[in-house]
């Protein structure tokens, strides 16, 4: 039994409204001496500001009853927030992911895991996967009633979220196993977190077996920890690549700087993405960066994004140009 498993509690005595994000994030995203954020509504277009304790919530979020009882994991979840607490505060005073010890990396993996199954959209892409199928089947002229479909209610997809948070360390060592970059954002131009933080992408194409999955080669996870820094967990494969065309800039340069600088126009990003692998501290984000991991959390969110500036010029954007990214992300059946 697990430290998860093990703080399973009934619900006396419990905070009714529980947290999908974790305040303590939350609060990384004010812009002022009060816990607030602003916030854009997807669904709504309304921007407006609110309390942490008020967002990214739901009554009873993580209470179920089990043979007549009822029982809530609100317990373990808060127990293992407060320490990711303290060891993303100390990254964020150091602006370094280099003083990490190996047992602190594992625990964060290990509450990344638990932050990727806890979410409203994990629920919400639950149902939204069998009513998917349902509808593949039929369009193949299949009926998924003959093969015992039933559609899934909120409470099944509940469970089924719950369940998975209890087994979330099958993956964390996907996230371990990724090469940690720390990014850095201005406070002008902050990062945005959303109701769904961890965003995936892959400039890899792999055609019909898609390339977004934690395992897939190519990967980048991104995790926003407050309004200026953003932890990439990216595949291996892509540190290789950016050391060996950081080796050709420089044998390059060593033969003509004038060369150098029409093949390479940005060498300073690559001098801080160098030094930041080899040290862990924080690499400059150039504005396209900050409009690409911004963009991710938009799309990623099911519903609410997160930011310490009222500017979400960005998110409108994006929904102006795909209206389909105002209900979160969807189950694509091949």
């Amino acid at each position: 039994m697990n430290r998860f498993t093990r703080n399973i509690m009934k619900t006396k005595n419990i905070a009714k409204i529980q947290h999908y994000v974790p305040q303590f994030l939350l609060k990384h995203f004010s812009g002022g001496k009060k816990p607030q954020v602003w916030i854009f509504d997807k669904h709504s277009g309304k921007i407006f500001k609110s309390h942490v304790k008020n967002i990214a919530a739901e009554s009873g979020f993580y209470d179920f009853e089990y043979d007549g009882h009822n029982f809530t994991v609100e317990c373990s979840l808060a127990d293992i927030e407060t320490t990711a607490s303290k060891i993303i505060n100390k990254i964020i005073k150091t602006e370094s992911i280099g003083e990490l010890t190996a047992e602190e990396k594992v625990f964060l993996s290990h509450f990344f895991a638990i932050q990727f199954v806890r979410t409203k959209q994990y629920r919400l892409m639950y149902l939204d996967s069998a009513c998917t199928l349902a509808k593949a089947l039929s369009q193949k002229g299949v009926n998924p009633v003959d093969l015992g479909y039933t559609e899934p209610s909120e409470e099944e997809a509940k469970t089924f979220a719950i369940q998975s948070m209890l087994k979330s360390e099958v993956y964390a060592p996907h996230f371990l196993a990724k090469k940690w970059v720390l990014l850095k954002a201005t406070k002008n131009h902050p990062f945005y977190m959303s109701d769904n933080p961890i965003a995936l992408q892959n400039h890899k194409d792999f055609g019909f077996y898609g390339n977004i999955g934690l395992a897939v080669n190519g990967i980048e996870i991104y995790f926003p920890l407050s309004k200026t820094l953003s932890l990439g967990m990216w595949c291996p494969s892509l540190e290789e690549t950016a050391r060996d065309a950081y080796s050709k800039y420089k044998f390059i340069e060593s033969q003509s700087s004038v060369i150098a600088a029409q093949v390479f126009n940005d060498p300073l990003y690559y001098e801080n993405l160098m030094a930041g692998f080899d040290t862990g501290r924080s690499i400059p984000s150039k504005p396209e960066n900050v409009i690409n991991h911004n963009s991710l959390q938009v799309k990623y969110s099911s519903r609410f994004v997160f930011s310490s500036t009222d500017d979400f010029s960005l998110a409108k954007e994006m929904l102006a140009a795909h209206p389909e990214l105002k209900d979160g992300p969807k189950v694509q059946v091949n």
